[in-house]
């Protein structure tokens, strides 16, 4: 239990719970190929709301920090997911899922799109890994001056060496929009209106890291280059409000290379 006080109001908040089934079939075509795909239902009880959102007993209620258990909501979705085992020197997934998630609005017993209700969302992730070191003519071009001077390099040949891609993909996320007033120049909420009536646009982006591993009598060193948001898409985040009245799109990452080393002993 959550032990809640605010001006002079102290009680214990209640855990929420969910009422929840699911279920799924699965396929092995191959040794190293499986495929999944599930379907899931969710129903939230005793959810910790304001008390002014719903009111006290029934009657209005005007205190603005005391919390209560009077929230609902529920989820539904399906998932498919595929998945290849390393083998023959690559491996993958795809896992692709569509769901919807939504609460009660307290103030009218509708229900509204929660904040993270993406509702499409796809992931795949794939890496293709070979073993120089395998290879008879990497002994004699591991002892030259060529590998010792631009092994770090990206795609030089490594004892093992692996290239890898994660590419995700989200629908536009939900959220209030705001209204300005001129006279206190302040950005608000208007209590009568809906939520989560607008979207911001999809998230996309690709990823994709070098891993070099070199390997020595008494340790190990691997080598990695990530590079994040490859295309260098603008996905957004938020708005940010300003004073003036105006607004402009938070975003998140675009590009960015990230390397570093990792000793192994």
């Amino acid at each position: 239990n959550q032990l809640n006080s605010n001006r002079g109001y102290t009680e214990y908040l209640r855990n929420y719970f969910t009422d929840q089934w699911c279920g799924g079939i699965e396929y092995l075509p191959k040794s190293d190929l499986r495929i999944t795909l599930e379907y899931y239902e969710k129903e939230y009880e005793d959810m910790v709301i304001f008390e002014i959102l719903r009111g006290s007993n029934g009657k209005d209620s005007l205190n603005f920090n005391k919390l209560i258990n009077g929230g609902q909501g529920r989820s539904k979705g399906i998932e498919l997911f595929i998945q290849k085992k390393y083998s023959q020197n690559w491996y993958g997934s795809i896992s692709w899922s569509h769901s919807i998630s939504e609460g009660v609005d307290p103030r009218t017993n509708l229900f509204y799109p929660w904040d993270f209700d993406y509702r499409n969302v796809i992931n795949i992730v794939g890496g293709y890994k070979i073993r120089y070191a395998d290879y008879s003519w990497f002994k004699s071009y591991k002892n030259s001056w060529v590998s010792k001077g631009f092994s770090w390099l990206p795609f030089m040949p490594s004892d093992e060496f692996e290239i890898s891609i994660k590419y995700r993909m989200m629908g536009g996320r939900p959220y209030t929009p705001l209204h300005y007033d001129p006279t206190t120049r302040d950005w608000y909420s208007n209590s009568d209106f809906p939520w989560n009536t607008n979207r911001y646009g999809y998230y996309s982006r690709l990823d994709l890291m070098l891993l070099q591993r070199f390997n020595f009598k008494r340790l190990n060193l691997v080598v990695f280059w990530d590079i994040i948001n490859i295309l260098d898409r603008e996905n957004p985040f938020e708005y940010v409000y300003l004073e003036d009245g105006s607004k402009i799109m938070g975003l998140q990452y675009t590009t960015m290379p990230i390397g570093g080393m990792i000793l192994e002993f």
